[in-house]
């Protein structure tokens, strides 16, 4: 369908015909574009908008719309491009989103293994230098995928009151860290770390360091 514009064939004087061709020429587009033809849309085409100028919120319609697979890292979802629309005005050099909808065929939600890796130690942990981090439970789980990882030590010094740093970590990148204390040397202090890692290094593993000596670690994980 070509652009409606019909103003250089209206006559000098009234002729019949030619008013009839122009009414019904006005009612064919405004039909197929009420019923959601791409006939009706005289500027729709293939590819990207190259229009020099062009204001916010105009649209292009795609002429070849075609199931795409899902440019969003870790979904399988398709989608139609429906066409173009601009979001940055210029009488220049206008430039253009697509307009997309998914057609609801693939997985919107990344895969999530339900089973969880855990471990635990059996006896106590010494932290006998305080220069050193000394680890807890720690898994073996791989260096592909993005790991929800959660660790609970128990700690006390036997000696005196004293300071305790903790991490979860993959041996490299720290997820989360905290401080601690307990305030007499017959007390118990537990810290839980939690986050999110993406491709870690190594075993996953809450660690602890004490400035003091006559230490120990109890994990309750």
């Amino acid at each position: 369908m070509s652009k409606l514009d019909l103003v250089s064939r209206v006559p000098g004087q009234y002729e019949r015909q030619t008013f009839a061709d122009i009414i019904r020429a006005i009612c064919t587009q405004s039909n197929l574009h009420a019923e959601g033809r791409l006939a009706g849309r005289y500027q729709a085409q293939a590819s990207v908008p190259v229009f020099a100028a062009a204001a916010v919120g105009d649209l292009v319609w795609d002429n070849n719309a075609t199931v795409y697979a899902s440019v969003a890292a870790g979904l399988g979802a398709s989608y139609v491009r429906l066409g173009w629309i601009c979001n940055v005005a210029s009488p220049t050099n206008a430039t253009w989103q697509e307009l997309r909808l998914l057609t609801g065929s693939g997985s919107t939600i990344p895969a999530v293994s339900a089973s969880p890796i855990t471990n635990s130690l059996g006896s106590d942990v010494a932290l006998n230098n305080t220069a050193n981090y000394f680890d807890g439970p720690s898994v073996a789980q791989g260096t592909v995928g993005t790991w929800f990882v959660i660790g609970t030590v128990t700690l006390q010094d036997t000696g005196i009151a004293s300071e305790f740093f903790c991490k979860l970590w993959d041996g490299t990148t720290v997820i989360a860290s905290a401080a601690t204390e307990n305030y007499t040397n017959t007390a118990y202090t537990t810290v839980t770390l939690s986050g999110f890692i993406i491709a870690p290094v190594g075993n996953l593993r809450i660690s602890v360091k004490d400035p003091d000596a006559n230490d120990r670690e109890n994990p309750i994980q």
